[in-house]
């Protein structure tokens, strides 16, 4: 655990994180950098060094500075324990550590997301999906999804697929599921386990977290229209879509 210590340690200056940033966009000499981090030469050497020591970045014939393939990878996790780090009242007493390993690596996919952390939000979210849907709707919950007689013939009416995605132990009672009638355009596929809420349209993507005790959390969570959070709350619900089984 040395190597990550130094690691973090090397990471812990803003200034050097900022370096790092700027040197990504392109290769940058030790004066023009200096000036984007708005310090003197001699303290920007100090962090460059330090940050070459680490292995992050190197300097070519000409003396630009770049990016190492290592600090290229490095760079790439710093939106998740960034997100995490900025939520980190939030995650305390939240787990996502149940997440498929690469979704939680892509955590900081989310980091463009608004976070409301009020039920108000969580419902205006999930009306803004019923209602400003134009091809389909996804939701994902641990228990069965109850949606209003309002929101649910506005969807049959603009024939706007539905997918829901629930635990087939919300379905354990034979007289529970039997007495299920499932509107005409949705489909609805059981799975094992649901440890996050999802509520999607085409546009539109919003994810919460379990608490601790492991029950979804319905009255805080993360939403966004944003290309990386769409596409992370796309790409876990597929990826339990896939996982699941259909409901007859």
């Amino acid at each position: 655990m040395e190597g990550l210590g130094e690691l973090l340690f090397d990471l812990s200056s803003i200034d050097r994180v900022t370096l790092l940033r700027e040197i990504e966009k392109e290769r940058l000499r030790l004066s023009q950098l200096a000036t984007r981090l708005s310090a003197t030469v001699q303290e920007t050497s100090r962090h460059l060094t330090r940050l070459s020591h680490a292995g992050l970045i190197s300097k070519d014939s000409e003396g630009l500075y770049f990016l190492t393939a290592y600090g290229k990878a490095i760079l790439r996790l710093l939106p998740s324990m960034d997100f995490l780090s900025r939520h980190r009242k939030y995650f305390t007493s939240h787990d996502i550590t149940s997440l498929p390993p690469s979704f939680l690596e892509r955590i900081g996919e989310l980091s463009e997301s608004a976070y409301a952390e009020k039920l108000g939000g969580i419902l205006d979210h999930t009306r803004q999906v019923m209602n400003g849907a134009k091809e389909f709707v996804w939701l994902m919950a641990d228990q069965i999804l109850n949606i209003d007689p309002s929101s649910e013939q506005s969807l049959i009416q603009h024939k706007i697929a539905v997918r829901a995605i629930i635990p087939a132990t919300e379905l354990s009672s034979p007289q529970l599921s039997t007495n299920i009638t499932l509107p005409q355009n949705m489909e609805v596929r059981l799975t094992d386990q649901v440890r996050a809420g999802i509520a999607m349209n085409e546009t539109l993507a919003g994810v919460v977290f379990p608490e601790l005790s492991g029950r979804v959390d319905f009255s805080c969570g993360f939403a966004g229209t944003s290309q990386s959070v769409y596409g992370w709350c796309r790409d876990l619900f597929l990826y339990h879509w896939e996982h699941s089984k259909k409901f007859v």
